[in-house]
């Protein structure tokens, strides 16, 4: 009965927060396979929407993109959602500067 319970007041936060649909939520976790759909490390607890649509915590429903871990949740928010920065830090991942710098060797694991 306290599972029940506890369950219809986070359905309820859902749908008045975020604007889904009752349901929602529960969809986007099922076919998430109940994972953050970035690092598919950590359980997605957190609602991600477009805060260029709705800008603070709350969003019209709309412009929800899907379930985060609070982890990948706050990468997103700390570089507001800048696509040219992630892509700059994945293509410092690939091809790191201090190595045509500095020459230095590719890894020995093979790594990068």
């Amino acid at each position: 009965m306290k599972l029940l319970r506890r369950s219809a007041a986070k359905e309820r936060r859902v749908v008045a927060t975020y604007g889904l649909a009752p349901g929602d939520w529960e969809k986007l976790f099922v076919a998430q396979g109940g994972k953050c759909w970035i690092c598919r490390r950590y359980k997605a607890k957190a609602v991600d929407h477009d805060h260029s649509c709705c800008s603070g915590k709350t969003s019209c429903g709309r412009c929800v993109r899907g379930l985060l871990c609070g982890t990948c949740n706050g990468i997103l928010g700390r570089w507001r959602d800048a696509v040219e920065v992630l892509l700059r830090a994945v293509e410092y991942l690939r091809d790191p500067p201090a190595r045509r710098i500095l020459g230095l060797p590719p890894l020995e694991n093979g790594a990068l």
